[in-house]
């Protein structure tokens, strides 16, 4: 896998996406896309290499240990066209979520948990203990996202 794309700061990335609410572009598939979403698809499309990815660092508050993830070019046009959603999409997306969450200026404590973590790849053993290790980290008050396929 080649990387193309330099390393995103999860901050800086929330103040660079402005998501229009009301402007709505046509789709070549006519489906109807956000602007936003719209410009992402154009960006993977036109200017991201074949078999490219973006690279990030995930702070360690996000799911509870830092690591780099990334997100191939494919994944990005799958997501864009409302086909499945791979699991390092998801974690972007949380990403996002949780980016926008500490920048809000409203109290909300939210837990996230990996979904590669808990996914079918790993033993259930493994899955149970994760699970369980990030609920014993929560507190009282927070909400806890963690999203699952049972398929």
């Amino acid at each position: 896998m080649k990387v193309n794309e330099p390393e995103l700061d999860v901050l800086k990335v929330r103040d660079l996406i402005k998501i229009p609410t009301e402007k709505e572009v046509e789709c070549e598939s006519t489906s109807t896309l956000p602007l936003a979403l719209k410009s992402i698809l154009r960006y993977a499309e036109k200017v991201m290499e074949k078999d490219s990815s973006i690279t990030f660092s995930l702070l360690a508050d996000l799911f509870g240990i830092s690591r780099k993830s990334s997100v191939l070019r494919e994944h990005i046009i799958d997501l864009c066209n409302m086909n499945e959603v791979k699991t390092f999409t998801l974690v972007t997306y949380m990403m996002y979520l949780y980016s926008s969450v500490i920048g809000s200026k409203e109290n909300v404590e939210v837990v996230f948990i990996n979904p590669s973590l808990i996914s079918s790849g790993n033993t259930q053993e493994s899955r149970i203990r994760i699970l369980c290790s990030r609920l014993m980290v929560s507190k009282e008050n927070q909400v806890v996202l963690a999203p699952f396929n049972l398929g």
